[in-house]
């Protein structure tokens, strides 16, 4: 996979910054300030999850053979070549069934609550080289 996160949950002390950073880098204005502001609030993609007291970061693993996929209704999820499983919220429904079939329940309606969204391992970023 050209984007991979790797999280040390040893060193994790839940500061939530990871989500911080991934809802600004999903926003349209790519800045903090401004995001806040926006008509449609960013959603990170990742999320610091307590459990048994451990924080836990939890994103989309994008399996080797994804539940989501078949599930959804607008064939709005699909695998790349490369491995990561990307969601098009062009032409997703918000209808949560992707949410339902993955075994963490990682995808979350977006901040309008119109479509879902999950981790896209940065692939924006990773096209540009970052």
């Amino acid at each position: 996979m050209k984007g991979t996160i790797i999280v040390d949950i040893e060193k994790c002390v839940a500061c939530k910054r990871c989500e911080l950073n991934c809802a600004v880098e999903h926003s349209m204005s790519k800045d903090l300030e401004k995001a806040m502001a926006e008509f449609v609030p960013p959603k990170a993609r990742i999320f610091v999850k307590e459990y048994n007291a451990i924080p836990t970061p939890l994103l989309c693993y994008h399996c080797e053979k994804p539940n989501c996929i078949p599930v959804c209704p607008a064939n709005a999820i699909e695998k790349l070549a490369s491995g990561e499983v990307i969601l098009d919220e062009s032409i997703c429904v918000g209808c949560g069934a992707c949410q339902i079939a993955c075994p963490l329940g990682i995808p979350e309606l977006r901040g309008d609550g119109r479509v879902m969204v999950t981790c896209d391992a940065c692939m924006p970023r990773v096209e540009k080289g970052l």
